[in-house]
């Protein structure tokens, strides 16, 4: 019997994607993460979670991430996006033949995004809840695979352009980048339409856009 775990990061981020994991786990894999002292990647180092998805991988029955660029963020609801990455997780570890009694994920959208994945035919029970990457090992699990692949991403962000801080807008280090290079961005990496743009002043336009 496997579980299935769904977490994602960067969702309120100004630069970079939205990761949405998930993560497939035996039973009896879920009890030897535990021992590891897999827990919500946000209580980690970048370091102890790069080290910790590599036992993650070895130990999964199937992994996938979905990534959505701040081009496609700023065209849809958030909570849209996420339940669309949800969905296709699901449906993708459904068609693996791994026999799925429960999938777990960190609360989105309330009651009603529940009942469109419980329509699902998956067969396993659904559990949605706020803080889920904090009880059970299988959300955890998806919780640093999607924070790995997201610092990831910045890095490059950071080689290529030059980045500076975490990417959201309580870093004044992002922001304080984004000021400072207003006339020379690179919009394909930033979420134009965010209101702490506009707080500050921006009014950052992609080209064709006729905002």
């Amino acid at each position: 019997m496997f579980r299935l775990g769904i977490d994602e990061a960067g969702r309120g981020s100004l630069i970079g994607p939205l990761v949405v994991a998930g993560v497939l786990i035996s039973r009896e894999g879920t009890e030897r993460l535990k021992k590891l002292g897999i827990r919500d990647s946000k209580e980690l180092t970048p370091s102890q979670r790069e080290d910790l998805l590599t036992r993650i991988l070895e130990g999964s029955a199937w992994h996938a991430v979905i990534m959505y660029p701040p081009t496609v963020i700023d065209l849809y609801n958030l909570n849209r996006l996420t339940f669309t990455a949800v969905r296709d997780l699901v449906m993708h570890a459904s068609t693996k033949g791994f026999k799925i009694e429960r999938i777990v994920v960190d609360m989105i959208g309330g009651a009603r995004r529940k009942n469109k994945i419980l329509a699902l035919p998956s067969g396993a029970e659904v559990i949605m809840e706020v803080g889920a990457d904090k009880r059970y090992v299988e959300v955890s699990a998806a919780s640093i695979l999607a924070k790995v692949t997201r610092d990831r991403v910045l890095q490059a962000y950071r080689e290529e352009y030059g980045v500076e801080g975490s990417g959201y807008p309580s870093d004044r280090r992002t922001v304080d980048w984004i000021i400072k290079n207003k006339n020379r961005l690179p919009l394909e990496i930033i979420r134009t339409r965010w209101s702490t743009l506009r707080k500050y002043g921006l009014n950052l336009r992609r080209a064709g856009s006729n905002e």
